[in-house]
């Protein structure tokens, strides 16, 4: 081969590779993170949010993880309190940025919001997490596409050692399938939102993981204040609660929880009791810490309802 020859090799070479690697990234981008939980999570949402604003009334939202979906009635809310209520909650792996955005597509003004994140949220400071960008990409074009494009470069980076063919299979597999009708499936969902089939295995964990400090400030609270300006702008009245959970058993454990409720008071957060007023016994869970049985999610809707009461939230 003649160095003339050489010269035009290597850029064409390095050129073919290059649109090799472009044909295979499009199979990777439109046919990975599509998975059993995201398809669950898609169907619960669109359910949910149907129910929720087919209905004129104002009502009371309470959104947050699964602790809330597997612990808490909306329609024995409803039903005790003569407002609706609808249980919004999903996925804590979506993030906190991801219910925030849920809470104002569905809320309207003279409706009340009860947030209830899982405590690792309030260490989640980020605008989207993998699990939130790739349920955008998939299921929700319109949001994915204000997505800004570092955002979109930082998600996509994952995908540059995906095997775009193994994508592609696990792609029709789940756009054909539906998740099951055991306690995690979406065909379980009432018309208030409720998980209506409950686990049964007894829970023999521990208690649910916390830091050992309490990080401050919160990195979640920019976002949180953001968000009790923007309900008040709207008519809608906000509070925080916390989690259903094990009555911790280390000393840290209640120094931590009893840290992040003065903290959320000193910011000016309003909050729905304290995170012991919500410690239930060991045998009210299943198959984490932080989801309860068919007698938990009863126990655990008693307390929240006395907290609404208290708090009049259940007057239109």
């Amino acid at each position: 081969m003649s160095a003339k020859q050489n010269q035009k090799f290597l850029p064409r070479v390095l050129v073919s590779v290059l649109a090799c690697y472009a044909l295979y990234l499009v199979p990777a981008y439109y046919f990975t993170g599509l998975d059993e939980r995201l398809l669950w999570v898609h169907e619960m949402k669109t359910k949910k949010d149907g129910y929720a604003l087919s209905e004129k009334k104002p009502k009371i939202l309470f959104l947050g993880g699964s602790a809330t979906l597997m612990g808490l009635n909306a329609e024995q809310v409803s039903r005790e309190l003569g407002r609706p209520a609808f249980n919004m909650a999903k996925h804590a792996g979506l993030g906190l940025n991801f219910y925030l955005t849920e809470a104002s597509s569905v809320a309207r003004p003279g409706d009340v919001i009860v947030l209830i994140p899982e405590y690792e949220l309030y260490q989640d400071g980020d605008t989207y997490n993998q699990m939130a960008f790739d349920y955008y990409r998939i299921f929700d074009h319109a949001h994915f596409q204000g997505v800004p494009l570092l955002s979109q470069l930082q998600f996509l980076r994952f995908m540059a050692v995906q095997h775009p063919f193994d994508a592609f299979l696990k792609h029709l597999l789940y756009r054909s399938a539906r998740p099951g009708t055991t306690g995690y499936g979406s065909d379980n969902i009432s018309p208030h939102g409720d998980q209506t089939k409950f686990l049964t295995v007894a829970y023999t964990g521990t208690e649910v993981d916390l830091p050992k400090k309490l990080e401050t400030p919160l990195p979640a609270l920019p976002r949180l204040l953001a968000f009790q300006r923007w309900c008040e702008e709207n008519g809608i009245r906000f509070y925080l609660s916390f989690p259903n959970t094990l009555t911790p058993e280390t000393p840290h454990a209640a120094l931590y929880l009893e840290g992040l409720a003065s903290s959320l008071k000193a910011a000016g957060l309003p909050t729905m009791g304290k995170p012991r007023d919500f410690f239930l016994e060991r045998r009210y869970f299943t198959d984490t810490s932080y989801h309860l049985n068919k007698e938990g999610v009863g126990v655990h809707t008693a307390k929240v309802i006395s907290f609404v009461r208290k708090l009049d939230l259940s007057r239109k």
